[in-house]
């Protein structure tokens, strides 16, 4: 399956990230730079690097979790709902902040991203650095209300990965899942 990874150059080397797992991958053919969509089996053929072997100056891969709130009460959830939210000014900035970084991938998580209404302009924000790609760890229990707003049928499936966290009830919503791209609406 064609999904969405990003791929970076660092000092010399191409590096593709992979959303789903969190891995990093050296390509044995040139691959574009950015947002791109690779075959999933084709990349998890390829070597695994971690980041300490290419001496990054930034993360290549990072959580962003603006959110405290969630639906739930999982008993083994380690979310500290004793942190304070952001307010939604503070995430507009560290969603600009991580696309200026250059880092591959962000997981948007928290709490409950769902519950943002925000969601799609933070994801947006992230991409228009122009080389992240977006994954959201949800438990899924808002998916249905909030998948027309936040998924399209795109070629970079983003919102979850094929391995991706959804909580137990959802799973078996997980091949609509697989066609979700984490955009803003009415842009490509």
């Amino acid at each position: 399956m064609i999904r969405a990874f990003a791929a970076a150059d660092i000092d010399g080397t191409t590096v593709v990230h992979d959303p789903a797992v969190g891995s990093h991958h050296l390509p044995p053919r040139p691959v574009p730079l950015g947002c791109v969509g690779l075959d999933e089996h084709e990349v998890a053929d390829w070597p695994e690097v971690r980041p300490g072997q290419l001496n990054p100056k930034a993360p290549l891969s990072m959580c962003f979790s603006p959110i405290v709130r969630c639906n739930l009460a999982c008993p083994h959830c380690l979310d500290d709902k004793g942190v304070r939210e952001s307010t939604a000014e503070e995430r507009r900035t560290l969603a600009g902040h991580i696309a200026a970084s250059g880092v591959l991938g962000v997981d948007i998580s928290g709490g409950e991203p769902l519950l943002l209404r925000d969601l799609p302009d933070l994801a947006y924000a992230i991409r228009a650095g122009g080389r992240a790609v977006v994954s959201c760890t949800t438990n899924g229990w808002h998916l249905a209300r909030r998948a027309a707003e936040l998924s399209g049928a795109r070629r970079h499936p983003c919102l979850p990965g094929r391995r991706h966290r959804v909580h137990p009830r959802r799973l078996a919503r997980r091949e609509q899942l697989l066609s979700c791209d984490l955009r803003h609406p009415g842009r490509s």
